[in-house]
């Protein structure tokens, strides 16, 4: 048969089925705990579970397509693409998604910049204090996915006691009646709410190139959703907690998890203790920022054929530690031109075109192709049978 045609070994995969769980139900869910909390709040109020369960409902669609696939090709996504649409065509594409990794970070690097700064510093910082986290960022990049999977496997350990902790400390202050009543806001809110935070939602394109360094298994489809719906819960969770925490304070809280559990009693005697939970999911969140950075290096690689990362990396990183240093003062405007006027590039990316290469990955195989394999085929048949080489 063609070369092209032999399945790839597990062995040269850099993600296993285990590390997509993890990243599923522990690290997925942290970049959706910091600002998205309140602009769910600010535009529905008490119903901010709606956009958010319809957010997680059409990113878990993305997801089960996505594994479905996976398990149908039983190869790298984007090497059955590559043979689909050619040399040429998929350099474009890894320079599309490059670009729009960057993109897709820029608000979120703006938020965990400020967030440092409400949140690590009593007084004025410097100017460059939010620098070393691009010096983590740059380290992060150069490394390959592998390195990322045993960071898939330590979220397990710093976002359940932190999550848990935080979520304890603040049940005695919360009041869930703050959820009522149901629906109380027209439908016209939640679409504006979904589409405020699509920038919060766009994970499907880091879940596509995170299952082209992954085998499938057999089975393995049911794992990952299971911990996708366990992600999932957590989120809504929080959203509960948060709003029955703050009510109507909740559309001007920002930082939701650094807040929720301020209000924990026994914090007048211990300190705030919570902080130090709040602090490991921070750790977590750095690493959820600065992913997409190393996929965004990753896609600019593979375009020009260089495994010179380390330039890349630090070109990248260079320019974007320049954004945020004359950019955060601007943080309003950036916001509503990226997140508002800007939202039909993470609905292009997250969602129209992994499910179009899914489609395109799952079509026949061209004619020439397929003559070939069937040549291929009948030659090694005629082989079996009479113990002759046949050639072309």
């Amino acid at each position: 048969m063609n070369a092209n045609t032999n399945p790839v070994k597990t062995g040269d995969f850099q993600i296993n089925s285990r590390q997509l769980c993890f990243f599923c139900a522990f690290l997925l869910p942290i970049g959706k705990l910091l600002e998205a909390p309140r602009i769910f709040a600010q535009y529905t109020q008490g119903d901010l579970l709606l956009p958010a369960f319809l957010q997680l409902f059409l990113q878990g669609g993305t997801f089960a397509f996505l594994l479905a696939t996976a398990s149908k090709n039983q190869r790298p996504i984007l090497s059955v693409l590559e043979e689909k649409v050619g040399a040429v065509w998929i350099k474009i594409f890894y320079l599309a998604f490059g670009v729009y990794f960057i993109f897709a970070s820029l608000l979120p690097l703006l938020d965990l910049d400020k967030f440092c700064y409400a949140a690590f510093f009593d007084t004025s910082p410097t100017t460059f204090s939010f620098a070393p986290f691009f010096l983590v960022s740059a380290f992060l990049c150069m490394k390959s996915l592998k390195a990322y999977g045993r960071l898939f496997d330590l979220s397990l350990f710093l976002f359940l006691p932190s999550f848990f902790a935080l979520i304890i400390f603040s049940t005695g202050a919360c009041n869930f009646s703050n959820l009522l009543p149901l629906f109380e806001k027209p439908f016209s809110n939640t679409l504006q709410a979904m589409r405020h935070t699509f920038t919060f939602f766009s994970d499907s394109a880091i879940f596509l190139f995170l299952l082209n360094n992954y085998q499938y298994q057999r089975g393995d489809g049911k794992k990952i959703m299971s911990c996708f719906g366990v992600g999932s819960l957590f989120i809504l969770l929080f959203l509960a907690v948060f709003l029955g925490v703050f009510g109507s304070m909740a559309q001007s809280e920002h930082y939701a998890f650094i807040k929720i559990s301020q209000f924990f009693s026994a914090l007048k005697t211990t300190g705030r203790i919570d902080l130090l939970f709040s602090y490991l999911l921070t750790v977590l969140l750095i690493f959820y920022t600065c992913l997409p950075l190393q996929l965004a290096t990753n896609c600019f690689a593979q375009a020009i054929h260089t495994r010179k990362n380390l330039l890349i990396s630090i070109v990248l990183n260079v320019a974007l530690f320049v954004f945020v240093l004359f950019c955060n003062n601007f943080y309003n405007s950036l916001y509503r031109w990226i997140s508002v006027r800007l939202a039909p590039i993470f609905l292009l990316f997250s969602y129209l075109l992994p499910i179009a290469v899914c489609l395109v990955s799952l079509g026949r195989k061209n004619r020439k192709q397929g003559g070939r394999v069937a040549l291929n085929a009948r030659k090694t048949k005629l082989k079996c049978v009479t113990g002759r080489n046949y050639e072309e």
